[in-house]
């Protein structure tokens, strides 16, 4: 198995009555008990600090393939290295902290994955319009969603037969059938959305710890997404129930902070099935169970979490002036690539900007456009998600942001990348 396996007891089981021996490669958190599995391989076992203890599925079976081949005897690393783009995709899309180990994965797989000898990944990077270097971003938005995408709403092995093609062709095909899967798989995650978010005011985010919704026929392979989604607009943790003929599949994401997986496992004797990490789980539940499964959630959230836990902290690494904001120091920055979780951008602030001009951008208007200014130097601001903002044209904001160079029509520019922004003090 990779990424499951350590919670599938009963699987493992029956594989066993069956004459087949399972070895489980797994990042999740650990069960009370290990399954009857032959061997359970997963950095949750470590015990105190380890380089290898944040890896996710990807670099656990990266990992479990360089022990086989050193047990084989071979010593020319040139076929394992190579794999280093998959590994570096899987670490990346699973947003797992890219530190220790995982940084270096990354760092030496980014660099395979712009080279784009894997045809599957020159394909895809092709269909998602990435003309450029393949980033962390590039791969968060850009790659991770199309190749996610075929196991939410179809079968998984339409992304393993894209990264093993070996022809142009057939690579090419299979690209644009998982961005038409990407796509459906947006139009399902719209009408979800639009729902659940429906369903969600001020005032009732205020009156509560934890976001807890069921709703009929909501696909399981989407409604994770969502779930992100609604902790990044509300700071709060979020499990969103999928029901169909009598029975719940849960998909739950954790605001900063909060162990939403110590959460869930208060409840486990509810459960007919679960797994995750702090980060992110998944269950199954008998409908009949959904109420006394919020009712015992609530509190253990009221119990273990605090309002001041859920309060979205903007840590700012620096204060700087307009003027000393240039190409030269973004590329300096550059130099701390790659960036993700875990291991995140440098944060800037200014204060007392003007704005200058500001419109919503974007095919659906939903992001935002600026210019502020000091009255001597002038900046570009993009606001990605920002488009509903309404913004004083003259007023004063403070700001904080992430640098940025961006490139058009051969130019490049210094642009600030927003990521919070006030009405300054009078």
């Amino acid at each position: 198995t990779v990424d499951c396996g350590i919670s599938s007891f009963d699987e493992i089981a029956a594989a066993q009555k069956l004459g087949v021996e399972v070895v489980v490669t797994d990042h999740h958190n650990l069960p009370e008990r290990l399954p009857p599995a032959v061997a359970a391989a997963d950095p949750k076992r470590i015990i105190g600090e380890h380089p290898s203890k944040n890896l996710s599925g990807a670099g656990v079976a990266f990992k479990l393939a360089w022990m086989l081949l050193r047990l084989a005897g071979q010593k020319d690393n040139v076929f394992l290295t190579s794999l280093l783009d998959l590994a570096a995709l899987g670490t990346i899309s699973d947003v797992v902290p890219l530190t220790a180990e995982n940084r270096i994965i990354a760092v030496r797989g980014l660099k395979l994955l712009n080279e784009r000898k894997r045809l599957g990944v020159r394909a895809l990077a092709e269909c998602a319009g990435i003309k450029k270097q393949i980033t962390v971003n590039e791969i968060y938005f850009g790659l991770a969603p199309r190749i996610n995408a075929a196991g939410r709403l179809e079968h998984a092995s339409k992304a393993v037969e894209l990264l093993l093609a070996d022809d142009e062709t057939k690579a090419g095909e299979l690209a644009k059938e998982l961005c038409q899967i990407n796509v459906r798989r947006q139009g399902i995650g719209g009408t979800i959305k639009e729902e659940v978010f429906a369903r969600l005011n001020d005032e009732m985010i205020a009156a509560s710890k934890i976001v807890i919704l069921a709703g009929e026929n909501w696909h399981p392979g989407v409604i994770g997404i969502v779930a992100s989604q609604v902790v990044d607009r509300y700071n709060r943790p979020t499990v969103l129930i999928s029901l169909e003929d009598g029975a719940g599949r849960g998909s739950a994401r954790s605001a900063d902070g909060v162990n939403i997986f110590r959460l869930l496992k208060s409840c486990r004797d509810l459960f007919l099935d679960f797994g995750g990490h702090e980060r992110a789980a998944g269950f199954e539940i008998e409908a009949a169970k959904i109420p006394e499964f919020e009712s015992r959630l609530r509190a253990e959230v009221e119990k273990n979490v605090s309002l001041a836990e859920l309060r979205p902290i903007v840590e700012i690494d620096a204060e700087i002036e307009p003027s000393k904001i240039t190409l030269s120091l973004i590329k300096e920055l550059e130099m701390l690539d790659p960036h993700g979780e875990g291991n995140p951008a440098p944060l800037f602030a200014s204060r007392n900007l003007k704005v200058i001009e500001a419109r919503p951008v974007g095919a659906k208007k939903n992001h935002l456009k600026m210019k502020l200014g000091d009255g001597e130097i002038s900046l570009e601001v993009i606001g990605f998600g920002w488009g509903h903002l309404q913004l004083n044209v003259g007023y004063n904001y403070d700001v904080a942001y992430e640098l940025q160079a961006n490139e058009w029509n051969g130019f490049e520019t210094a642009q600030l990348s927003l990521v919070d922004i006030k009405e300054s003090a009078k």
